[in-house]
């Protein structure tokens, strides 16, 4: 018996963590008396050890799946926010670069005030992904996954759309001026598509460390305002 039940806790190992800490003490009990039943009826053998085990598979298949499943929706249930952010912003990128070229605003205050407008969007992404725990380190993530998840939307529209639209965002004065100012690539084409890589080097690092600062900084503020929303109604 002792034996027996050494075994079946050595199987239990396989589950789960959180499903162990929760079940593994009635599991071992229900397996015991299970065993005791067996044992007075029939004599105990490969058949009902191969029984135990593939239904114990069985089982610990279906509970990790669980927990695949469950996390997958927390997963999306933090981030949902950078992933809408990520394809509005793809959506813009192919409306400023190849639909509205002609009308695209090339004014310096009108970018700044859409950097602004990036920055609150991602310490927002922080805040959502933080609601439940307030904490500064699950802002802190969820700011950076939120930052990374866009930036790399927007890096990657820019590939497909430099790509399939060359013969229009090559048109585009900054893209000219590049190009006739360097002397390592003979095409628009390969000039454009290094500086595409590059910018992925670059940028998805940055961009997911300041996500990262932005979603701790919204979580700080929105922090200090619940306290003195609760201190002014003392």
């Amino acid at each position: 018996m002792k034996q027996a039940i050494t075994l079946y806790q050595s199987i239990i190992q396989f589950y789960p963590k959180e499903f162990k800490k929760r079940f593994q003490k009635s599991m071992m009990q229900t397996f015991a008396d299970r065993y005791n039943d067996e044992k007075l009826s029939y004599t105990i053998g490969m058949i009902f050890w191969i029984k135990t085990i593939l239904d114990e598979l069985k089982n610990i298949i279906h509970e990790y799946f669980i927990l695949f499943l469950t996390r997958r929706k927390n997963t999306m249930n933090k981030f949902w926010f950078g992933i809408v952010l990520g394809v509005i912003s793809s959506i813009a990128v192919v409306f400023t670069n190849v639909i509205f070229t002609n009308n695209a605003p090339d004014n310096g205050s009108i970018i700044t005030i859409a950097y602004f407008g990036y920055f609150i969007l991602i310490a927002i992404g922080g805040i959502i992904a933080s609601r439940k725990t307030k904490s500064l380190k699950d802002a802190a993530i969820g700011g950076a996954v939120t930052s990374f998840i866009t930036a790399a939307c927007i890096l990657v529209t820019f590939i497909v759309v430099d790509n399939m639209f060359l013969n229009i965002v090559s048109q585009q004065s900054d893209k000219i001026w590049g190009f006739a100012n360097q002397h390592t690539y003979h095409t628009m084409r390969d000039f454009i598509n290094d500086d595409n890589m590059r910018s992925f080097i670059t940028v998805l690092p940055i961009a997911t460390i300041g996500g990262a600062f932005l979603g701790m900084l919204g979580r700080g503020i929105g922090n200090i305002a619940a306290i003195s929303k609760v201190q002014s109604s003392l």
